[in-house]
């Protein structure tokens, strides 16, 4: 179970970035600015979505991306680079990658998936996209990330101990009730009982865990670019999906222990499995 080293000539893209050129989408982030400051990777709030969202078309742009920057109201939110550096993209890394996923990638080979050019043109060329991303205002708003576990990049010795696959930022539940502007000023808040997204993705086609769909080579091609080592894959013996996904994490080079999104969306899969 090794995706390989085929795409590490590319460049690293960011998170921003990555999310524009998967074909799915099975979390929704929320993003706090307070005081004037984000909190980076490892703070960022994961919601497992019920149906992971399929995209038959990339990039996607950034307004069509399921992330959302939350503030307090009041709050001035200007335009540092230095809180916003995690939204940066570089129309010429999504270029590289596309190109690369077309000619490697089993999803991208088989047009399940198109490259539309027209999109990739509305990108900038090296610049932030925050300004295009959804908004939301809380007046009551605390740091959405107290107690919530150790941060993605920790070197916190008791925190190293801790199963790698659980960490902070990761909101799951399974049943729903609530709207969706409720769910993310549950976020904000910590209340206690944690929630599971059910609001509609601006386009795309619902998919879920149960559709045959391989979900996790498309959800995050940067870590599978040639589908190499996927969970659904075929195997003369069953693979369990935690077995799987600590192997990779342990794997060398760390690619998917530093992910921050991977790990959110297999401890959620797991959760739904066995409910």
């Amino acid at each position: 179970m090794y995706p390989g080293d085929g795409a590490s000539h590319l460049p690293e893209l960011t998170q921003m970035e990555e999310m524009l050129i998967s074909p799915v989408h099975a979390l929704v982030q929320l993003w706090q600015i307070r005081g004037g400051q984000t909190k980076y990777t490892g703070h960022t709030c994961n919601f497992p979505r019920e149906n992971a969202i399929f995209h038959a078309k990339v990039p996607l742009l950034p307004e069509e991306c399921d992330i959302i920057i939350m503030w307090r109201t009041g709050v001035q939110v200007g335009n540092d680079e230095a809180i916003y550096q995690d939204f940066r993209v570089c129309r010429n890394a999504i270029q590289q990658w596309l190109e690369y996923l077309v000619q490697n990638h089993p999803t991208f080979r088989s047009c399940q998936v198109a490259v539309d050019y027209n999109r990739l043109n509305q990108l900038p060329v090296d610049g932030l996209v925050h300004d295009r991303l959804r908004t939301m205002e809380n007046e009551q708003m605390e740091d959405a990330f107290l107690n919530t576990g150790p941060p993605e990049a920790s070197h916190d010795a008791e925190a190293n101990q801790l199963d790698p696959m659980y960490s902070a930022g990761f909101v799951p539940n399974l049943q729903d009730c609530q709207t969706e502007e409720d769910h993310l000023r549950q976020a904000a808040l910590q209340e206690n009982d944690p929630v599971i997204l059910t609001m509609p993705s601006m386009r795309g086609i619902p998919i879920n865990e149960h559709s045959g769909h391989h979900i996790a080579i498309d959800a995050f091609p940067t870590l599978f670019p040639t589908g190499v080592a996927d969970i659904a894959a075929e195997r003369d013996a069953k693979v369990e999906m935690k077995d799987w996904a600590l192997h990779l994490i342990k794997l060398k080079g760390g690619c998917f222990a530093r992910h921050p999104r991977f790990r959110y969306w297999v401890l959620n899969t797991m959760m739904r499995q066995t409910a």
